[in-house]
């Protein structure tokens, strides 16, 4: 990476000259006093960069004061960092007796790096005095489950308070209740908001992890039954002879018993005298070498003599185990078996691991400690979690806190539907009620609208039969004012003549508006059924009212011109309807009208099934939902001075990619086999359709009259069978998604005759879905249609999925056919779970409105990672391997900006300024991690990096920083606009509220609260806006600095 100049902690740019001026008189932003009052302290640099303070300026007030701040002066929304490990256990080192549990209390600086280590009594929260050493606690000991948190008690005049709240939470995880605390241990009291406190740009968490096999084996001495060795490990032997000199257990009794005081790893020597006799290994022994001797039975763990001898030995390990047992069966003595060169090590060593975060979630240090949090410690075997010996195993256990809303139920009401006469909707000539009304159909049951032989009584050539009906449900506590009503209906024409021309249809009125209308297909065939839907969005009043109606429709009579003669002694086509299956229902918006809680989810970190649920208030008190739990739509609170971030970690599974899950299908014309037969006059099309099914345009030639079909017409139908183009991948779901589509055009000379034909999908043999011509289709119209269902893969890959073309070319005219643009696409549908490889997920999201602000993809051992399939939950691979694996740390460190010139124009001077990021690895070493402009909003690429200062020119004026304050009374407003090279801002509201507008909207200036914005570096020239201060119902003081020349 090319790069030119040097670093610089002043002003860098091709105008920068080396300062001329005694002093450089500057201020710092963003202190405040242990009140919470902004400050800014005043100091003197001179040209060495050596600095002085001068005083320091209250920015509420204006005040100057010389010398120093007051005592307190922190970071404004600073909190320490205190973070709370496991319990350990104070231990007698000569008994292994447990004296005390113990917390481990590590206190952070403010770059995030471990500052101290306090020892705290477990249930009392106060210091404990360390009686022994402190270690991991034995399997058994209880544990109090609480957890300490720093929290923020803001007051009603700003005061900002930050004391400690002490959660308690039972064997699941759930919180059962709290306490609070100063910082130095008292109770407390909060008297106004509780929230967190400022977010550092750093977090760290140390666990207490496990050093699996991390160290040799020690021999236990010769002539010691009890004592504990070098590695820690005590022990204790029983039922045995101490061998003189030499480091042999003879067995006194039939079992020998070796104890230890924590889970070991062991390798000793086994020797049986007397042929004949045996010797019992413990359970879980691995057996090493054996003598020529003996004999080994590895299903009994028996080892016997088949030769007496003395000094032949057999060896033997154990992977971990807390105590092993020796058995000498009869015949005795037993003293001819005996147990020696006895060697063991621990299993685990615990040690802390400290992880710092940045504010992104990524990890930039990772510290290894012994339990002191001083020692510096390296593993030196498998780093796992601590867990209790296999023969006594705990579940794994992770809880996560969410915050949820508790959504009204009352939303979804049932309507009340009521007939109603529809006299008030009839706008057309001809209409009349359905006799009786239509009762029968909104109340779940069949509507019969019989013909009418004879014309209306006002004489129109249309009769239309008419049913309305009102829809009323009540209205709940809560709502936007909107609501959305949908309603469907069945329709079938009985004849015995079809419909002319329109049929018949149904409208959804509001307030007496028509809002949504659905029809049946035009001049209806007899035996036609349509679902009809009607949904639209109405007014919450008028549903609450009742002013939300259904009108339909229904033609019974009808003759003219335009339409064939019918049945009727009069010509008129005639014929009646079928309605039924009516549904109705209403769902009020009522978004905003969730009640926020915090949910604790406890899972099981190997299979990742949840273990148990418990729900809590905003301030951990129980809480009960009474509706239903979703997602949060809305969340109250003002912005934090900094964004809070939650990081979680997840593992998830990259979908397999082998073969191909989408694609256009294979299309193979198979008329000529054609079994599929839909009525009489429909025949399959002599030589098929191959040009259609390889997107060629293909005709369909007309009939000279009906001989080919029922006699009076003739469907000729063409169809083609479909396969998968690829090969089908292995992770599927079984099933696959067809759509078929083409253009047809009746190429005439004759218009349909009524029904035109249809494009059909089959599976199977089975009909799975249909798109129909337009009845009576017109010459020279062109119709789109498109089928498309989920059928088995299996029938998809035996080529039992089938798409069939109809076409009418005969009835009592002839009429040819052009069907073209046949396109054809599938998608095999693949399981949410059970595909490798695995990989994490770090999902950073706001904790205030719980959106994802970014999401990072690794490996597991914390490469970057790339999915290149679908991405989906893993399947958990039986019971083993460690629970929650930390990630590793970055390469980065830390990372410092270098200001760089380049000479973009070629005459060797400076005439553009960028700045060069460099990484920082735990080795200190430097690394380009690249070049950005220098307000970093994008990356900059130099031409010819040059040292900056070669630019000549004027040498820059010195400029200082000037305080100001103004008040402003309700209705006041000031503009950041107003002052040019505006350094910082700081707006506190008294006695009520004021609004302050920014590039992101307006926002509320609550009363109290103060809130700051100054430029971050020396060389930022200036605040820019937009930002306007407006004092509303109280008075807002707003002080401010800006660049000036003495």
């Amino acid at each position: 990476m090319p790069s030119g100049g040097n670093f610089t902690n002043c002003g860098c740019g091709p105008d920068a000259e080396v300062c001329d001026s005694p002093t450089q008189p500057v201020a710092t932003v963003g202190l405040c006093l242990a009140d919470g009052t902004p400050i800014a302290v005043t100091v003197v640099r001179d040209c060495a960069g050596a600095t002085m303070s001068e005083g320091w300026l209250n920015l509420t007030t204006g005040v100057f004061s010389p010398g120093a701040p007051p005592a307190g002066v922190q970071a404004c929304g600073d909190a320490s960092a205190f973070e709370l490990a496991g319990v350990l256990c104070d231990t007698d080192p000569a008994t292994g007796d447990v004296l005390g549990l113990v917390l481990l209390q590590y206190a952070y600086n403010s770059d995030g790096s471990l500052a101290s280590v306090t020892l705290l009594d477990a249930a009392t929260g106060q210091p404990y005095t360390l009686q022994g050493e402190l270690r991991h606690c034995p399997a058994g000991i209880e544990q109090p489950e609480q957890d300490v948190l720093e929290l923020c008690d803001t007051a009603a005049d700003g005061t900002v308070t930050a004391f400690l709240r002490d959660f308690r939470r039972d064997e699941s995880g759930a919180i059962v209740g709290h306490s609070d605390y100063t910082l130095d241990g008292q109770p407390y009291t909060p008297a106004g908001t509780v929230d967190r406190c400022g977010t550092p740009c750093r977090h760290c968490q140390t666990h207490i992890l496990c050093d699996v096999d991390p160290a040799d084996l020690e021999s236990v001495p010769q002539m010691t039954a009890v004592s504990t060795l070098p590695n820690g490990v005590r022990y204790a032997v029983t039922g045995h002879i101490l061998s003189f000199g030499e480091p042999w257990w003879v067995n006194s009794t039939p079992t020998q018993m070796w104890e230890f005081s924590e889970p070991v790893r062991a390798e000793w020597s086994a020797r049986v005298a007397r042929a004949g006799d045996c010797y019992v290994m413990p359970e879980g022994t691995v057996a090493g070498t054996i003598a020529p001797e003996h004999s080994w039975d590895p299903d009994t763990r028996t080892l016997c003599a088949t030769t007496s001898n003395t000094a032949a030995t057999s060896t033997f390990s154990h992977p971990g185990a807390a105590s092993l047992e020796f058995t000498a069966p009869e015949p005795t003595p037993y003293n001819t078996r005996r147990v020696g060169l006895m060697a063991v090590a621990p299993e685990r060593v615990p040690f802390a691991r400290t992880l710092c975060r940045d504010c992104d979630g990524q990890v930039v240090e990772v510290t290894d400690t012994g339990l002191d949090g001083t020692t510096p410690y390296t593993p030196s075997g498998t780093v796992s979690v601590c867990q209790p010996a296999p023969e006594d195993p705990e579940p794994c256990r992770d809880a996560t806190t969410l915050m949820v809303c508790d959504l009204p139920q009352d939303g979804e009401p049932d309507p009340t539907v009521t007939d109603t006469p529809p006299g008030p909707y009839e706008t057309q000539a001809g209409t009349e009620a359905v006799a009786g009304g239509a009762a029968a159909l909104w109340s779940g049951g069949t509507l019969t609208i019989p013909a009418d032989t004879a014309p209306p009584p006002d004489g129109s050539p249309q009769f239309l039969r008419t049913v309305a009906a009102t829809v009323q449900a009540p209205r709940p506590g809560c709502d936007t004012g909107t609501a959305t009503v949908t309603a469907t209906l069945r329709a079938e024409r009985t004849g015995p003549d079809p419909a002319c021309l329109g049929s018949g249809y149904m409208q959804l009125l509001a307030g007496g508006t028509a809002v949504d209308s659905a029809s049946v297909v035009e001049s209806t065939p007899v035996g036609n059924v349509e679902t009809l839907t009607l949904t639209a969005q109405v007014p919450a009043a008028d549903l609450a009212a009742g002013n939300v109606a259904l009108y339909g429709v229904w033609e019974t009579y009808q003759i003219g011109a335009s339409c064939p003669d019918g049945t009727n002694a009069d010509g008129a086509q005639v014929g009646g309807w079928t309605l039924d299956q009516f549904t109705a229902d209403v769902v009020y918006d009522q978004a905003g009208c969730e009640t926020q809680f915090l949910r604790t989810v406890t899972v099981d970190c190997e299979t990742g099934q949840v273990v148990s649920t418990h729900d809590t208030t905003m301030d951990g008190q129980p809480y009960t939902p009474a509706g239903e739990i979703g997602q949060c739509t809305a969340a109250g609170g003002s912005t934090p001075p900094e964004p809070c971030r939650d990081t979680s970690t997840l593992l998830l599974c990259d979908l397999p990619s082998e073969g191909e899950h989408d694609g256009a299908p294979t299309a193979t014309d198979d008329t000529a086999s054609l079994t599929y037969n839909p009525g009489p006059g429909h025949t399959p099309l002599p030589g098929g359709a191959p040009p259609l099914w390889a997107g060629d345009p293909f005709t369909i030639p007309s009939d000279s009259d009906g001989s080919a079909g029922s006699g009076d017409q003739v469907y000729r139908m063409v169809s083609a069978r479909l396969t998968p183009s690829a090969a089908v991948p292995d992770c599927n779901d079984g099933t696959v998604t067809v759509t078929a589509a083409m253009d047809v055009t009746n190429d005439g000379p004759a218009a349909g005759g009524g029904y035109s034909g249809r494009l059909l999908l089959l599976s199977g043999g089975a009909q799975v879905d249909e798109d129909p011509l337009t009845s009576s289709s017109p010459v020279g119209v062109t119709q789109h249609r498109t089928v498309t269902a989920q059928v088995p893969l299996t029938e998809f890959e035996a080529g039992a999925v089938e798409i069939i073309l109809m076409v009418e070319t005969w009835q009592s005219q002839p009429k040819s056919w052009t069907a073209e643009n046949f396109t054809a696409s599938y998608e095999i549908g693949q399981p949410p779970e059970g595909c490798q490889p695995q990989f994490l997920r770090t999902i950073v999201t706001d904790c205030e409105s719980g959106q994802i602000v970014s999401s990072t993809d690794t490996t597991l051992d914390g490469q970057p990672y790339t999915p290149t399939g679908e991405v989906g939950q893993c399947v958990p691979a039986g019971g083993g391997g460690e629970c929650c694996p930390p990630p590793e740390p970055c390469p980065a460190q830390s990372v410092i900006e270098a200001c760089r010139c380049d000479d973009t124009d070629g005459d060797g001077a400076a005439d553009t300024e960028y700045v060069e990021l460099l990484g920082v690895d735990c080795d200190g070493v430097l690394t380009s991690l690249g070049t950005y402009t220098p307000d970093l909003s994008g990356p900059y690429t130099p031409v010819a990096p040059v040292e900056c200062g070669t630019g000549g020119g004027e040498a820059p004026s010195v400029a200082v920083v000037q305080a100001r304050r103004v008040q402003l009374d309700p209705g006041a407003v000031w503009d950041a606009a107003s002052v040019p090279l505006l350094q910082s801002v700081t707006a506190t509201a008294h006695g009520g509220t004021g609004t302050i507008t920014t590039a992101d909207g307006d926002s509320t200036l609550f009363t109290g609260e103060s809130v700051t914005w100054s430029v971050v570096r020396d060389g930022d020239t200036s605040l820019t806006g937009p930002l306007v201060i407006a004092a509303d119902t109280g008075t807002v003081t707003v002080a401010f600095t800006r660049a000036t020349t003495p």
